[in-house]
């Protein structure tokens, strides 16, 4: 696992997808997932910070917490962007990509239950750049994959 940091933050989970599936995403319905890139957007302020929320995410899930659970099952882990800071910028990365013509959402309220944003996950059929979200300070994580685990 990459050395991720044990301070809080917010993340962006970038998952590379080379199906088309429809996909049940809990309580929120199907999701008909496309090949591309999708982007997720959390945060981390509990106990262990990033490097805790990251274990999570970086697992096999054998019982799904967030939504994004239901997704990794289908798509591989590719990169991990990280703002290492106190201060909460979930939702206004998530503002920002609402109103970016690079993606679309795939699902409205995807991840966005507890927040006041449309959607916590973005779709994009090219690979998307870090510059689409509104920080100086991100770490880039590229993660080498086997399967849906890293290697």
């Amino acid at each position: 696992m990459p050395a991720f940091e044990n301070r809080k933050g917010t993340y962006a989970l970038v998952f590379a997808c080379n199906q088309v599936r429809p996909v049940l995403v809990g309580k929120l319905g199907t999701m008909a997932l496309q090949t591309g890139y999708y982007i997720y957007i959390g945060s981390a302020f509990g106990p262990g910070g990033i490097r805790a929320r990251m274990h999570h995410h970086l697992k096999v899930q054998t019982t799904v917490h967030w939504h994004v659970d239901y997704l990794k099952p289908h798509c591989s882990l590719r990169e991990v962007w990280v703002d290492y800071s106190p201060r909460k910028t979930e939702s206004h990365w998530a503002g920002k990509l609402v109103k970016c013509n690079k993606v679309t959402i795939p699902m409205t309220g995807f991840g966005a239950s507890d927040a006041a944003s449309v959607s916590h996950l973005f779709y994009s059929r090219t690979r998307p750049e870090p510059t689409l979200l509104p920080s100086d300070r991100l770490r880039i994580y590229r993660l080498g994959l086997k399967g849906n685990s890293v290697e």
